[in-house]
């Protein structure tokens, strides 16, 4: 942005009045999601939109660099004339673009110390202002159209004599000079969509991006909207064609299709902790945390079920930006200068993808891992920031409103346990009989100890984990040792989401009948006389709750998860209290006709396929078509409800 001080610019101020522009507005319904023919070129209107608290930074960024948001813009006599201005604020009027800002002015004459005469105002100035775009420059300005001068008490008002003539001389030339320079962004988005055209015919994607011009430049209620203006080649646009259907991915394409995704999901969490230290209302968070958990959950079932496709990472993104959009916008727009005009190009990139995803095969349009790591850069961040970490993100719980660190044996801890040093992948060898015979003692003392973490120990041991191999007898022993784990960390998550004491023995009986359902009370398993965690059949779960690892990355340490038992029933059971309290008790209305074990299912649904189950599950119940997992956690929820411990035994076993 730049400020340009030439002659003073005449102002109007007559009763000049002016109504939408219906050219405009027509010309814009004409390029939006349609095509307007040029030659043999298509054309299509991207929008660049400049929210009004977005256009506030940058004008104080440009213009009010002063203390407090404000612009000495004369000081002469020692002190004793001054003009300033300061608080500038946007809004629309009629089509035009309303600028206001705070008028200090004072005159008068100096005379050794003193200033002779002094007079001073406050007030207000309100310029209507049409904005204007130069083409070559892409310079965006302002010019006035009316103005008026308020009081203190934003009354019209008159300023006379010699403050008239420095309101006019300085503060209307000043004000009516702020141009925006949007070459930066424009040059970042066609850097960042560069990637994403048509990524088989590069040559197609140099000609669309280099054709962006500019178009029309429209005010509405909540932004000044800049229209881009591409061509999109011939070959390009009419490739309508019906495409045969895909084939299924080779083993090489679905582990570059998992590498983009997980880029994507990276990407996300970049975004979302973008948010720490903004006032996000709770409404907010829990739409973060909704968008968070359905792209993770639709991934994980996407390839359980074999229904991956092309477009997947770019339906998922577009898709989360449309919901998350409106936060982003009401917080980033107010940020620190620095950071400005790229959270202005990340905003145009991501409604230009959404925009031309919309014209379908002209476009080409998919989202690259190349074109996953430009749009992080738009947000401050870097390829290191995009990569895949298991480690708890502790600005992710933050703002999810999670307590800091759950689990291990003290539940009010808030200090970080040490990091764990996991084992080999294969696993802990367990040496033969004969040597485990000194080590039974250790393992009994073990049993009153915490887990290895939060006994100051950052190495996983076979004897700190004996306790919790299933044995070839005395399985009921075990099995308390593991209720009381789980007792525990239902308690410690009751406390932390204030869950309401009517639903405390329908909640620990969830945890219950979950953990039985799940791992059938195991977080280990020995295979060819080594010890490894449990996982699911298709890997995406661990241990004795069966935390999802790819749903639930950030919020919890995935190396903990998998060789901590203890933490993995605390992650469980947060898991748990968090889709009970935020999900199933807002919603209480819609069931309270149903019983516990109903109530029970839905929630456990939830824990196994997220938010999206709680309508399913309803849906299922009704038609009386529960699926197997549903019927499956029914039974074990009234074997808990029964105390029908003895049927342990039909799926716990050694080993």
């Amino acid at each position: 942005m730049s400020i340009g001080m030439h002659s003073p610019t005449p102002v109007n101020r007559g009763k000049w009045r002016r109504s939408k522009n219906v050219v405009g507005t027509m010309l814009i319904g004409l390029l939006l999601g349609q095509f307007t023919a040029i030659g043999q070129a298509k054309t299509i209107s991207l929008p660049l939109t400049i929210d009004y608290p977005l256009l506030r930074t940058l004008t104080i960024q440009a213009a009010f660099t002063g203390p407090d948001q404000t612009a000495r813009v004369l000081d002469i006599e020692d002190g004793c004339t001054t003009v300033t201005i300061s608080n500038p604020r946007f809004a629309e009027h009629n089509g035009l673009v309303r600028f206001e800002t705070s008028v200090t002015l004072t005159a008068g004459k100096s005379f050794g110390n003193h200033c002779l005469m002094p007079v001073a105002w406050k007030g207000y100035v309100i310029l209507l202002q049409q904005p204007e775009i130069d083409p070559k420059t892409w310079q965006l300005s302002f010019r006035t159209m009316d103005s008026h001068v308020l009081n203190q008490n934003h009354r019209p008002a008159r300023v006379l004599g010699a403050l008239w003539k420095l309101m006019r001389t300085w503060v209307y030339p000043y004000l009516n000079q702020i141009r925006i320079d949007l070459t930066p962004p424009v040059t970042d988005l066609k850097f960042t969509l560069l990637p994403m055209l048509h990524p088989d015919n590069p040559g197609h994607a140099r000609k669309i991006t280099d054709s962006m011009r500019t178009g029309p430049v429209i005010v509405d209620t909540g932004h000044v909207q800049v229209h881009l203006l591409l061509d999109t080649p011939p070959a390009a646009a009419d490739d309508d064609r019906r495409q045969p259907p895909p084939a299924p991915l080779s083993k090489d394409e679905l582990n570059q299709f998992i590498s983009a995704w997980e880029t994507w999901d990276a990407l996300l969490v970049n975004m979302i902790t973008s948010m720490a230290g903004k006032s996000l209302s709770g409404e907010q968070r829990q739409l973060l945390l909704d968008t968070l958990l359905d792209t993770r959950h639709r991934f994980v079932d996407a390839l359980e079920n074999d229904k991956i496709g092309k477009t997947f990472v770019k339906d998922q993104f577009l898709w989360a930006w449309k919901q998350i959009a409106p936060i982003f916008r009401a917080h980033l727009s107010k940020t620190t200068p620095q950071h400005t005009l790229g959270y202005l190009a990340f905003f145009t990139a991501s409604d230009a993808l959404s925009a031309l995803d919309q014209l379908g095969s002209a476009t080409g349009i998919e989202i690259s891992r190349e074109g996953l790591i430009r749009l992080a850069r738009l947000l401050g961040g870097t390829p290191d920031s995009l990569r895949y970490q298991p480690e708890t993100n502790t600005h992710l719980r933050r703002i999810f409103d999670f307590p800091p660190f759950p689990g291990g044996g003290d539940p009010t801890r808030t200090s970080p346990p040490p990091e764990i040093v996991p084992p080999p992948p294969g696993g802990i060898d367990i040496p033969p009989p004969a040597e485990q015979i000194h080590s039974w003692w250790r393992s009994i003392h073990d049993l009153i100890l915490p887990c290895p973490a939060m006994a100051g120990e950052t190495t996983v041991s076979l004897t700190r984990l004996r306790p919790w191999i299933v044995p070839k007898s005395n399985l009921h022993a075990y099995l308390d040792r593991i209720k009381k784990i789980l007792r525990q960390s239902a308690d410690a998550a009751i406390g932390h989401q204030s869950i309401s004491p009517d639903y405390h023995q329908l909640f620990k009986t969830l945890i219950y009948a979950t953990a039985w359902q799940e791992s059938c009370f195991r977080q280990f398993h020995v295979r060819k006389s080594r010890l490894i965690y449990l996982r699911s059949y298709n890997g995406s779960s661990v241990g004795l709750m069966q935390v999802n690892e790819r749903v639930w990355r950030g919020i919890y340490d995935l190396n903990r998860l998998r060789w901590d038992i203890r933490y993995n029933a605390s992650a469980g059971c947060e898991i748990t209290a968090t889709y009970f309290r935020r999900y199933f008790l807002k919603r209480i209305g819609q069931i309270k006709s149903l019983n516990t074990r109903a109530m029970a299912g839905i929630i456990y649904a939830m824990y196994n396929g997220g938010p999206s189950q709680f309508n399913k599950f309803l849906t299922r119940l009704k038609k009386d078509r529960l699926q197997l997992s549903d019927r499956l956690f029914r039974e074990k929820y009234a074997w808990v409800i029964h105390k029908q411990w003895e049927y342990i035994d039909r799926c716990l076993v050694a080993g």
